[in-house]
């Protein structure tokens, strides 16, 4: 009986490391963006926003350290001129969405200094299911059109 416990709890602990490696349900991939030039105080941010739960969720908030606010926008073509408005963020369940120039980014906006290429712009995003998603986001050369 001890033997046949010992074992029980043997393999029961045995499958909480795999357990604590899982994969995050949220994830921001191929994440970049652009490096700024001395003085300019915005930058957006572009990735891809997987889903890996099977609930959709959405983001809510996001912050910097680096910066005064970060916000979700989407830009939009109308009657031949680019608008940028709030966007509302949501990823479907097992999906993923697409964050790229010319369409929904992170626009950060306030940052406390220029962008290099080189350097890791940090930002923390929260999502209504997922919780706290931090992401260290690789500064591009200005003329950079993707990661």
């Amino acid at each position: 009986m001890i033997r046949a416990a010992r074992m029980l709890l043997a393999t029961l602990l045995a499958g909480v490391p795999a357990l604590a490696a899982a994969a995050p349900a949220m994830e921001f991939a191929n994440a970049w963006v652009r490096a700024t030039p001395p003085g300019q105080s915005v930058a957006a941010a572009y990735g891809i926003l997987r889903n890996r739960s099977n609930v959709a969720d959405r983001l809510l908030a996001a912050t910097s350290p680096q910066a005064a606010s970060v916000e979700a926008h989407v830009t939009e073509l109308v009657n031949g001129v680019y608008q940028m408005r709030d966007s509302d963020l949501r990823v479907p369940a097992g999906a993923q969405t697409t964050l790229e120039p010319e369409g929904s980014h992170l626009m950060v906006m306030g940052l406390k200094g220029p962008l290099r290429p080189g350097d890791r712009l940090t930002v923390i995003l929260r999502f209504a299911k997922a919780g706290l998603v931090r992401v260290d986001i690789p500064v591009r050369p200005a003329s950079a059109t993707g990661p």
